[in-house]
């Protein structure tokens, strides 16, 4: 063991160091842009796991929540969204999000709701595990009630709300 070795070699450790620093600051600052803005936090998202539900929900609610007058961009943002919550309904068998999601997606569109969505809703709820969101999506259906736009009636509504009572799992 040389006791000069660790001196002569301070300068390139350092460097390193200060390289590695540099290196993970850039990292950070390109993920942070990523991250400020939600449609490229979760296109990307969706494009590197097209497979995740919850960027397939967060794209629709993006689609879903997107403000515009111009009636053709709001057609087309109605179709994005009723497309990934189509596939995040299709990946899990016990995800709910979706179906919620095309619920709340034609009261705000004026448009009818599927039976087939509200059959498949309820019987998630009755016989899936139920996620810690579950709740707050619920939640939603139920302020949608309140509203004189939402598509659902009070019997629907209350077929939701008490399907998860019936669940096994819970």
């Amino acid at each position: 063991l040389n006791p000069l070795h660790a001196v002569t070699t301070m300068l390139p450790r350092r460097a390193l160091a200060l390289l590695l620093v540099a290196l993970f600051a850039a990292g950070t600052f390109s993920r942070a842009s990523a991250w400020a803005n939600p449609y490229y936090l979760w296109s990307a998202e969706v494009e590197h796991h097209p497979s995740s539900t919850r960027a397939n929900t967060a794209m629709g609610d993006f689609y879903a929540d997107a403000i515009t007058f111009d009636p053709a961009a709001k057609a087309a943002n109605y179709q994005l969204a009723r497309h990934y919550y189509e596939q995040a309904t299709a990946l899990k068998s016990e995800n709910i999000n979706g179906l919620v999601g095309l619920i709340l997606l034609s009261e705000l569109h004026g448009k009818p709701v599927e039976k087939a969505w509200l059959s498949e809703l309820t019987r998630r709820l009755e016989h899936e595990a139920i996620s810690a969101n579950t709740n707050d999506r619920l939640m939603s259906l139920a302020i949608c009630q309140t509203k004189e736009s939402c598509p659902l009636k009070a019997d629907e509504i209350d077929q939701l709300l008490h399907a998860p009572l019936r669940n096994p799992n819970v």
